[in-house]
């Protein structure tokens, strides 16, 4: 039989009864995410997703996407693993393409927050089934500092991942 990957809620009651900490759950859900996630150039992506051939002779693009080396299918998850995004040195804008992946922007490439913002809300609206959406904000991700755009108010937040 094949492995089998999903979602569990973990109870406290859970954690107690198996003698587990919340700190000790939470590393080795970290240490699993950093194990299977990467961040790779997104023309590398696509080559596995389809005919190399099929391709633009030259294809490059300034994306990067997430990548997760056993398929799960759950990319965003790489949320959850601050040293596999440390690896990103330059400022990037984190645009949450869907539950399945992120894709990464050097942020020399665009300079308007604004029409990111206005990107992402319109493929979600219009693109993407409502279960897969993950969110309509555009974040920056920069020296293992985040930024997040709330989508029509003009304000960022910041928040500071450990």
């Amino acid at each position: 039989m094949g492995t089998r990957h999903g979602t569990v809620l973990v109870t406290n009651s859970m954690l107690e009864s198996n003698h587990i900490s919340v700190a000790e759950i939470h590393a080795a859900a970290e240490a699993n995410t950093e194990r299977r996630m990467a961040i790779v150039p997104l023309e590398d992506r696509l080559r596995g997703m389809i005919d190399v051939d099929a391709m633009p002779v030259g294809f490059e693009s300034p994306f990067l996407v997430t990548y997760d080396r056993e398929a799960m299918g759950d990319e965003a998850s790489v949320l959850g693993a601050p040293k596999v995004l440390a690896s990103l040195k330059a400022p990037y804008y984190v645009i949450p393409s869907s539950t399945h992946e992120l894709l990464f922007l050097p942020k020399s490439f665009e300079s308007s927050v604004e029409n990111l913002q206005h990107l992402v809300s319109e493929v979600n609206a219009e693109v993407l089934d409502a279960k897969d959406v993950l969110s309509n904000n555009v974040y920056e991700l920069d020296q293992g500092r985040f930024i997040t755009h709330e989508a029509g108010s003009g304000l960022a937040k910041h928040f500071v991942q450990e």
